[in-house]
């Protein structure tokens, strides 16, 4: 093995010009936790001084794992002593110079750098770590470096942890495979937060989580956890390639879940090398079939490389892809760790789609409104990565954002989000968000005007942004439907200070506004509702109306009140059913062939409807038609579902070129209930001018419906609501057969609480209570277990 290592001020420095730098930035992922200790995660608001964090002059040499440069969260280091430390691997023999990390609060620590463990080594091959608190090794080898006592700024910037100077003359030197770990121990009673990047489309963690690590006795180890988002910590890792570096990959396109099976992708991603690129490709796996490879080429010769191909799934699918790339040394990066990961989600056409993005409500939100018996669909955008472009192309009666400082919506220029075209037709909005304006980078004081998005869309001509002091109760405006209850005895929203951040609103005077809301300094506005410039009815409301289903002693009455009459005046159609069907294929070439989809269907409501009939038919824009084909009768019976998955549809020879719709259609014929489409289309000639027929010369249908009657097809445990609760709280578990059910409360130290079930329960839903009468104020865990097919942990808080 050759001795290339220079010594810290010699050669070191002499191979300057010669050596390229990278930054390995460590992964840090939140898995869902099954305990949690001290150190918690907690959504960063946007900061009232500074919201993005780019990169230095020197963006075009590192070498960056991080989705972008935007820290989404700040982490609790964990208690004394305890240790947050990051696992990497040398691809090929490297050196360190420096270590940079950003915190969100000023603290004391010690850093240190240390060997991987032989026994995380034996047990955890990769790197990536486990669940929380479930691993009985450390991740910590031999010291290599430290410990550096280091005093946190805490401002929200790089700060180098280690510097060129506390490298020893030998270096900090890794072959090709070492494996090593980066942290820090949390020394002084203080906050010292480190701060993180949402990569919830990754799915794997290098971060481990523990300790304390030095007292000598056997502590439990694993990822750093709580809630559902994944992040990555803010640190940064300055590195040298003494032999050449592997491809660096950087900016890969992001993907979050989708509403629809099928798109046409199109997938950019940075690669570059000290050398020479030799081949990039995207590898694409969908649910654990092997990968395939698709080249990617680099046609502007920018480092930009790029692929389009089209995606197609079908709902529950789960699609990955990363990148393959190899230098004209030889030298191999493979991006499976990085990989973008996403799920093919299926969301019923309801009159109402709920859009959470960050509002912390979002599960009591759902079960309420469910409890309120409006027929909605909802889109978590942390759950599921992102807002699907797919979402907004349906016919809803009424969007609803429910968001704590988004950028779903801007304030100035138009952009090509999710929601334009739907607004842009005049579709009617609910928004409530107190950070509007702040996610957005507004000043103190707002003017809008014409052109402008917040103008023209939400109607806002003026605005305060964050004024102080904020308002914690609000006036309805007398007679009015919505808010006239609250006209003398206010709207709460509670005392706690991260949602007392309320903005003053003012709508354009034209005529067609009202202030709903205004601050206990009557003439604030809080909120109002318009008719915009695209005749879409709006409800901006500029504080955060939802707080009070999350406080205990106003949950749920006022919040329910509200949104029952506001949604009532919209006028919105109940809908019976919703059916959706997805195409595998839209082209039928030659002598016939067949169609191939999936039908999804759902009844919405509580009613039987007897003897009602599923029917086919085929039409365009001539005149032609044919059907109705594949008639039948069946009872739909309460709540009933049912779907179909590969079904075809026949297509006869003598069907001449052309577009062609095909509908699915259920209700008492001929008057249709519901009824979904799609396009096909005919050519007379396969590829290469082949017409052999295929001997299909009718339109039947194949496949059977499967039908649901009720009974779940997994075990689950559902959402406990209330939660936050006092003093009881309700969850139920669901099961598709007769099992043994084990139901357990513990407390953070892991004690049994209470045995809530224990034995074999039949088939179906089964609710449960946790009464709290006889509990302390905190936290609990309440864990379902079914053998072979739950094993599922949730966070009780109990708020006295």
């Amino acid at each position: 093995m050759s001795n290339w290592f220079p010594t810290r001020f010699g050669s070191k420095m002499e191979e300057s010009a010669m050596r390229s730098q990278a930054l390995i930035t460590g992964i840090l992922i939140l898995l869902m936790a099954s305990y949690v200790s001290a150190g918690e995660i907690e959504k960063l608001l946007p900061s009232r001084t500074q919201i993005s964090f780019t990169l230095d002059e020197t963006d075009d040499v590192w070498m960056s794992r991080m989705t972008d440069d935007i820290a989404d969260y700040q982490l609790g280091s964990g208690g004394l002593d305890d240790t947050l430390a990051v696992h990497y691997r040398a691809d090929v023999a490297l050196y360190i110079n420096s270590v940079q990390m950003q915190f969100n609060s000023p603290g004391t620590v010690q850093v240190y750098v240390w060997r991987y463990s032989d026994a995380a080594e034996a047990a955890y091959p990769e790197g990536i770590s486990p669940p929380r608190a479930s691993a009985s090794m450390s991740p910590l080898g031999e010291v290599l470096l430290g410990p550096i006592t280091y005093e946190v700024q805490g401002t929200e910037e790089w700060e180098t942890i280690i510097s060129v100077s506390d490298i020893p003359l030998e270096g900090l030197n890794f072959y090709e495979g070492d494996g090593f770990v980066i942290g820090f121990v949390k020394t002084a009673d203080s906050e010292a937060r480190p701060m993180a990047d949402d990569i919830s489309a990754r799915g794997t963690s290098y971060t481990w989580f523990g300790g304390p690590w030095n007292n000598g006795l056997p502590h439990t180890w694993g990822g750093y956890s709580s809630g559902e988002a994944i992040v990555e910590m803010m640190m940064r890792v300055d590195v040298s390639y003494p032999e050449g570096t592997v491809p660096a990959i950087r900016n890969l396109t992001p993907q979050c879940d989708l509403s629809k099976p099928n798109k046409a992708m199109h997938v950019t991603a940075r690669v570059t090398d000290d050398s020479a690129i030799d081949q990039v490709a995207l590898r694409l796996r969908k649910n654990t079939e092997d990968p395939i490879t698709l080249m990617m080429s680099d046609p502007d010769l920018d480092d930009i490389f790029e692929v389009d191909f089209n995606l197609i799934g079908t709902f529950g699918d789960t699609f990955s892809y990363w990148i393959y790339a190899i230098d004209d040394e030889g030298n191999v990066t493979n991006g499976r760790d990085a990989a973008v990961t996403f799920d093919i989600v299926y969301v019923p056409n309801k009159s109402i789609l709920i859009v959470d993005d960050g509002s912390v409500h979002t599960d009591i939100i759902r079960a309420t409104y469910i409890d309120m018996e409006w027929q909605c669909a909802f889109w978590d955008v942390v759950e599921h990565n992102g807002i699907d472009e797919f979402l907004l192309d349906r016919d809803w009666g009424l969007v609803i954002i429910n968001a704590h400082g988004s950028k779903l919506l801007p304030t100035r220029e138009y952009g090509d989000g999710a929601f334009d075209e739907y607004l842009m037709n005049g579709g009617d909005l609910v928004y409530i968000d107190q950070d509007y304006l702040l996610a957005n980078l507004e000043d103190e004081s707002v003017v809008f005007s014409p052109g402008d998005f917040a103008y023209d869309v939400l109607g806002l001509e003026t605005a305060l942004n964050d004024p102080t002091p904020s308002e914690s109760e609000f006036y309805g405006k007398e007679g009015d439907p919505i808010t006239g209850i609250w006209a003398t005895q206010t709207y709460v929203i509670g005392d706690d200070p991260a949602f007392l951040w309320a903005d003053v609103v003012n709508p354009i005077v034209d005529g067609s506004e009202t202030v709903l809301f205004t601050g206990e300094a009557v003439g604030m506005n809080a909120a109002y509702s318009l008719v915009n410039s695209y005749g879409g009815s709006i409800a901006f409301m500029g504080f955060d109306a939802n707080q009070p289903i999350f406080v205990e002693e106003l949950m749920p009455t006022s919040w329910q009140t509200l949104m029952n009459n506001l949604l009532a005046s919209y006028e919105l159609e109940s809908e019976s059913f919703s059916m959706d069907i997805v195409p595998h294929n839209t082209v039928i070439f030659g002598g016939g062939g067949r169609l191939y989809f999936d039908v999804y269907f759902e009844n919405l409501s509580g009613d039987s409807f007897p003897g009602m009939t599923l029917w086919t038919e085929v039409t365009d824009t001539s005149g032609f038609y044919a059907g109705p084909n594949n008639v039948e009768l069946m009872d739909i019976t309460p709540f009933m579902t049912f779907q179909n998955m590969d079904m075809d549809k026949c297509v006869p020879g003598y069907l001449d070129r052309g577009k062609y719709q095909f509908r699915v259609s259920v209700g008492y014929y001929p008057e249709a209930t519901v009824t979904t489409s799609f396009d096909f289309f005919k050519y007379p000639e396969f590829p290469g001018g082949d017409t052999a027929s295929n001997g299909d010369n009718n339109w039947s249908v194949e496949g059977d419906l499967v039908t649901d009657s009720g009974l779940p097809t997994v075990a689950a445990m559902t959402q406990a609501y209330p939660n936050p609760f006092n003093p009881e709280t309700r969850v139920s578990v669901t099961l598709p057969e007769t099992s043994r059910l084990n139901l357990v409360l513990y407390n953070v130290r892991g004690q049994v609480v209470a045995e809530l079930a224990d034995g074999t329960f039949p088939a179906g839903e089964h609710q449960f209570m946790v009464d709290g009468a006889a509990m302390a104020s905190g936290v609990y865990f309440l864990r379902a277990f079914v053998p072979g097919e739950l094993n599922q942990t949730q966070k009780l808080i109990l708020m006295r």
